[in-house]
């Protein structure tokens, strides 16, 4: 929307001098863009002048405009002709530089100004902001709008409040007459009836002079006053704009021209040096950052572009204020440096306002009233005086106060001048650690949110206070907050930077005298970088950190800080898949620990991690629902009670994972749908991927593929912002075995590519493996059985480097598995031999129970068909069992059972004992049907279709065998196989036909030739 679209129709003037000067330069074809510039306006405001020339010229286009204006005689280059044609006289400076920026501003200053309830604006800031310059862009767009005129009166110079009345009558054209009326009622008869503007710039020196203005208001009531001022007039009709500076980026990547402080910068500096190019646009960036947009400070860094770069006055800037200064003699004194517009201002305080501000400086960021009256002891009246004077401002979203970073660094310097620094610095720790401290409970209990949000305002200034109580050596006040700080970052989800910020206190700990009493402080704060360690996945840093930190609790530490950090060791272990024997302990002690003290929070947590040491390790080893469902659910009592939100998710998404291992489903989906629902009112994107990731699993484990994916895609987006690797490792290797379960093989690839790259080198080898794993199944099924090799190989390779007997297991069998496809029963033989030797030796049955399943398979091609019948039958029990269904998931379970039922059949067949191959079959096929295994399907289908064609039932043979080898779900040996059939045994169907009629076989399709074979009695 352009800036003045939707302000109220009005009649149509006389063409100014302002519309002549654009339709002169339309004539000589120069562009709005070049007029613009030229004229020292903004683009939309030439777009609008244009538009309005427009209707008054009554044409549609710029010919027909500069055609009409040749009609009128309105291209006249000379100025005494423009300026007769305007119907009233223009007192607005010119200027020799580009208005930049301000686009926001100038727009709701103008609709201000023009709002019919509002007749006196003041334009409120400090100096160095732009007051003046946005003021006068925004009387030059009303020239026409005031019947009687603009005028621009500057009031820098004057020294007494009585002159006030002579500089505006002398602008007007106001002439005092030699009559009985004073100079003040001759200036308000004047303007009665007048239809002016009136821009009064620099009001700040003469504010016992404002009654003038609220005289004025109500002498001429078509009169409209725009003030220029460092402080508010405080008249009844006053309304306030306060302006802050351009617009800068805040961060790297960012468009950085789309910026009007960036642009600003490089205008004054090609002013300088008009061939300048920036040598870095990141210390451009920098520079716009330190003096956070303020136009005045941009232009004095650029003027020493001659002889400095970039770089070089970024450091220069951060080293001292005194640097933004020049000695430009068009300047007026007040503003050719930020100290002296800091110290103009200063001038004007009174002693309380001076001491309010300088002890201000101690803040960073935006503190809230509270802290400031605290900390500096100001008045309400002192505060209202400082917002009124433009060194601070009340943010009308936040409610918080805030001022220029500049003039903090100034106001810094009066703060040691003072001899305050030591005190305010105590009083600002204590006041901030104290608040911390009593938002402890806040986190643990139902008024977490709240708290959260309160607290993130306060953290810069947080940060500070505890760096100054640490170079205070003020251990009293510091070890009591670091519990609710790691709270803070936990509950929010910043990991990240919680983890900077303990890292950056514990090094400054550290560089410290050593102190006996910092022992206890510095083993908590460890405890809690293990801690911020664990959550983000640096396994191996988190376990040095305990490392250390232990000796120092065990001599020093409270009973809770000990119990955390066997909390943290217990969760450690945990996370990186450890048995039970070496998870239990830790939640144990802290449980023990934490009972003694009385603490009821941390009581549920150890609860809570005795449940989810119940679990074991995944696939290894038999998990106690019972028990910890039993864990669980005392911590979720705990917590209803306390009211603790965010860990009251976490228990909910165990029970969830408890129930999906019990495959109660619908109740598991339950408990995670209400985890994630309480993770998005925290707004904790990290929980919520956690949580939308385990939903994936549970719909994969019911093979609801596309709810899997769906799942997944919004898991693996969240973490990909959030840049946790463990966390897109997690989503990436779920989404690539979810599409390899559904014989989407291409995405399956492609997701278990990325991350192998991406875990390669790192401690998350658990998810190295499952990626590697996938990417071999992937190969297995595109028939590119070296690359299968390969990546089953890197697995054994990886599990002996870790001393992992599963993993090598795993390998090995998946090695025999590409052997057996490949004939290469010799290969097969040797793996197989060294799996079962392990599985043994491991007493890992899953293991023992494949490494049978693939010896029946051989056994079978090597024609001993009892042995193989044995060992098939052996595998079958096994994970018919309920040990199977407590260690496997469900689609895991139903794969070997389809698997052995399919081995058997060919095994009975072999045997002469078609009944019970042909049970054998549709017990397989049953099975992957029901589980919408749909590769595991089309694997039944090509051996029923096999079978089929030995017994010379062809109508049927061909109508399998060409959905098999056509469908995009099959492994390439099922493929070749089928293909092959069809080649051989019906050269009477045309390929193409049959090509055809493969491609286009759908789901439908597929269920009911399933349908049709599970209805045959044979």
């Amino acid at each position: 929307m352009e800036p003045f679209s939707d302000l109220p129709p009005e009649p149509l003037e006389p063409f100014t001098r302002r519309e002549c000067e654009i339709l002169l330069l339309m004539a000589q074809n120069h562009s709005n863009y070049e007029i613009a510039d030229q004229l020292f306006l903004s683009l939309n405001t030439i777009k609008w002048y244009i538009k309005r020339l427009y209707g008054k010229l009554e044409v549609h286009t710029r010919s027909e405009a500069v055609k009409r204006a040749a009609v009128l005689n309105l291209l006249s280059a000379d100025p005494a002709a423009e300026a007769s044609l305007s119907g009233f006289p223009s007192r607005l400076p010119a200027w020799t530089t580009r208005f930049v920026g301000r686009e926001h501003e100038l727009n709701d200053l103008t609709r201000l100004v023009w709002n019919e309830q509002v007749r006196l604006v003041t334009l409120l800031a400090i100096g160095g902001m732009g007051k003046t310059r946005l003021a006068l862009a925004c009387a030059e767009s009303w020239q026409d709008r005031f019947r009687d005129g603009v005028f621009f009166v500057p009031l820098t110079s004057l020294t007494l409040p009585d002159q006030l009345l002579f500089a505006i009558a002398g602008r007007i054209g106001c002439v005092f007459q030699a009559d009985k009326r004073p100079p003040k009622r001759q200036l308000l008869d004047f303007l009665s009836g007048k239809n002016v503007l009136l821009m009064l710039d620099n009001f700040e020196h003469l504010l016992e002079s404002s009654p003038v203005v609220s005289e004025i208001l109500e002498a001429a009531p078509e009169v409209r006053v725009l003030v220029t001022s460092r402080e508010r007039l405080n008249l009844v009709a006053e309304s306030v704009f306060t302006l802050s500076g351009l617009n800068y980026p805040t961060q790297n990547g960012d468009n950085l021209f789309s910026y009007a402080a960036i642009r600003l910068f490089l205008q004054t500096a090609k002013r300088v040096q008009p061939n300048f190019i920036p040598d870095d646009p990141n210390s451009v960036m920098r520079l716009c950052q330190l003096v956070q947009g303020m136009p005045l400070a941009i232009e004095l860094a650029a003027s020493h572009i001659r002889l400095l770069s970039t770089g070089e006055i970024v450091s220069e800037i951060e080293r001292s204020l005194d640097f933004l200064g020049v000695t430009a003699r068009d300047l007026p004194e007040r503003l050719r440096s930020i100290r002296a517009v800091f110290e103009w201002s200063w001038g004007r305080l009174t002693a309380e306002e001076q001491a309010v501000f300088r002890r201000w400086a101690v803040f960073r960021g935006s503190p809230a009233r509270e802290a400031v009256t605290v900390v500096t002891g100001a008045s309400l009246p002192t505060l209202s005086s400082l917002v009124d004077k433009a060194l601070l401002w009340r943010n009308p979203l936040t409610h918080r106060f805030e001022t220029h970073e500049l003039l903090r660094q100034a106001a810094e310097e009066k703060l040691e001048q003072a001899g305050e620094v030591a005190s305010i610095r105590a009083r600002f720790s204590r006041f901030y650690l104290s608040l911390l401290q009593a938002r402890q409970t806040h986190f643990q209990d139902s008024r977490q949110i709240d708290a959260v949000a309160e607290i993130r305002h306060d953290v810069p200034n947080i940060l500070q206070a505890l760096q100054w109580a640490v170079q205070e050596r003020n251990y009293a006040l510091l070890n009591p907050v670091l519990h609710s700080l790691w709270l803070y970052y936990h509950i929010s989800g910043q990991l990240q930077d919680g983890w900077t910020v303990f890292s950056e206190v514990g090094t400054t700990l550290q560089e410290s005298q050593p102190d006996p009493r910092s022992k206890g402080v510095l083993g908590a704060l460890l405890a809690y970088q293990a801690r911020l360690c664990v959550e983000l996945g640096h396994h191996d840093m988190a376990d040095w950190l305990a490392d250390q930190s232990q000796p120092l609790l065990d001599h020093s530490g409270t009973d809770d800080d000990r119990a955390f950090l066997a909390l943290t060791r217990g969760w450690r272990n945990m996370l990186a898949w450890r048995a039970t024997e070496a998870i239990r302990p830790h939640f144990q002690r802290a449980l023990a620990l934490y009972q003694k003290s009385g603490n009821m929070w941390g009581t549920a947590l150890a609860l809570y991690g005795m449940g989810g040491s119940c679990f074991g390790r995944l696939g290894v080893d038999e998990p106690n629902l019972d028990e910890a469902r039993l864990f669980t659910e005392q911590a979720l009592a705990i917590q209803q009670t306390l009211g603790d939100v965010h860990h009251l998710a976490r228990t909910f998404k165990q029970l969830g994972m408890i129930a999906d291992q019990a495959r109660e489903y619908d109740r598991g989906e339950q408990w995670t749908l209400e985890s994630l629902r309480l993770n998005q009112l925290l707004g904790n994107r990290l929980r919520q991927a956690g949580d939308l990731n385990n939903l994936a699993v549970s719909a994969l484990n019911q093979c609801e593929f596309d709810k899997a994916i769906r799942y997944g895609q919004e898991s693996l987006t969240i973490y990909r912002n959030s840049g946790k690797a463990e966390g897109i490792l997690q989503a990436l290797g779920n989404l690539a075995g979810t599409y390899r379960r559904a014989g989407q093989y291409v995405q399956a690839h492609t997701y278990a590519a990325e991350g192998v790259a991406l875990a390669r080198g790192t401690e998350h080898t658990n998810w190295l493996i499952n990626c590697l794993l996938t990417l071999g199944w992937c190969a297995r099924a595109f028939g590119a059985y070296d690359e299968a090799r390969q990546h089953f190989a890197q697995v054994v390779q990886i599990g002996a480097s870790s001393n992992e007997p599963q993993d090598m297991i795993e390998g090995l069998i998946q090695v025999t598995a590409v052997a057996l496809e490949q004939r290469n029963l010799s290969d097969a033989q040797q793996m197989l031999a060294q799996a079962d030797k392990m599985a043994r030796e491991a007493d890992y049955a899953p293991g023992l129970a494949c490494v049978h399943e693939l010896m029946g398979n051989l056994a079978y091609v090597e024609g001993e068909i009892v042995q193989a019948r044995e060992l098939l039958e052996r595998s079958l029990s096994y994970f018919e069992s309920g040990a199977a269904q407590r260690l496997l998931s469900e689609y895991e379970q139903n794969e070997h059972l389809v698997t052995n039922f399919l081995l058997l059949a060919k095994v009975e067949l072999a045997a002469g004992q078609a009944d019970a191959a042909h049970n054998d079959y549709r017990k397989a096929l049953t099975v992957a049907w029901q589980t919408n295994n749909i590769p595991a399907v089309l694997r039944v289908l090509s051996a029923i279709a096999e079978e089929l064609q030995a017994h010379s039932r062809h109508e049927s043979t061909a109508g399998l065998a060409a959905v098999v080898a056509y469908h995009p779900a099959t492994y390439a040996v099922d493929k070749k196989r089928m293909r092959d059939l069809l080649e051989n045994h019906f050269p009477q169907i045309p390929a193409q036909a049959v090509t055809v009629s493969g491609q286009h076989q759908n789901q439908m399709q597929l269920a009911s030739l399933v349908t049709s074979l599970l209805a045959q009695d044979r």
